[in-house]
């Protein structure tokens, strides 16, 4: 039997007018405490009345449902709307976003929280479907674009590992980061033991460990697993 591949969680919602051939990328939705939680920058803005009509559709579809499934269903009952439901595979690849009509927030604005999404999402999966991390608690912080910190695992051992999502960043200059990021555990205020650097579009195979302290990898959710499981006391 198979093991189920994991996901992140997050689903994108598409666009696709009647008779149109293209799709455009317009939000995403998430689970979290029982409800679903949508992002948009179209909802309530579209300059086209037909887009501005299926978000005001979905916004409610949404606000009602308690699970992504239910948004899922919905969409298919009632394809007139045009609205798609796509499960994010925790790939960079599908981060992208089209422009449908002039948002409330900037695509760059939008894209950073959905990759900010995604890797709180990616983590709470791998936190909860691997048994190694049974011990571990995640707390989730306020978001940060000057840090990027997403949020802070507490290890069983006391320790704490701090997860930061940093924009996708040259090749010559990922070391730099992480002396960054070791000069910043330094200071007084800092509480955490360890730092995991979170790169979108990184080009490596394996998590690259900066010695005991940093460790950079990329958003594919294989690397993100083996980068946490380095991070248990067992491991070492």
């Amino acid at each position: 039997m198979k093991k189920p591949i994991l996901t992140s969680g997050l689903s994108l919602v598409y666009y696709r007018p009647t008779g149109a051939d293209v799709r455009r990328t317009c939000a995403a939705i998430w689970e979290e405490s029982g409800h679903v939680r949508l992002v948009s920058p179209f909802l309530r803005s579209g300059s086209a009345v037909p887009l501005e009509r299926a978000m005001e559709w979905f916004d409610s579809v949404c606000f009602a449902a308690q699970t992504c499934a239910q948004v899922l269903q919905a969409c298919l009952a009632q394809p007139e709307w045009g609205i798609e439901c796509v499960c994010h595979d925790a790939a960079d690849r599908t981060l992208g976003l089209g422009s449908l009509a002039k948002p409330l927030v900037t695509d760059k604005a939008l894209r950073r929280e959905l990759a900010r999404q995604c890797l709180l999402q990616t983590i709470q999966c791998l936190l909860k479907e691997d048994r190694a991390f049974a011990d571990v608690r995640v707390d989730v912080l306020e978001p940060d674009n000057t840090t990027g910190d997403v949020a802070t695992l507490a290890l069983a051992n006391g320790n704490a590992t701090r997860i930061c999502l940093l924009k996708k960043v040259s090749s010559t200059d990922v070391i730099r980061r992480g002396i960054l990021a070791m000069d910043r555990m330094a200071q007084p205020a800092s509480t955490w033991q360890h730092t995991l650097l979170v790169m979108p579009g990184l080009e490596i195979e394996r998590p690259m460990f900066l010695g005991r302290s940093v460790t950079i990898c990329s958003l594919d959710c294989t690397m993100l697993h083996h980068a946490l499981q380095a991070q248990l006391p067992t491991q070492r």
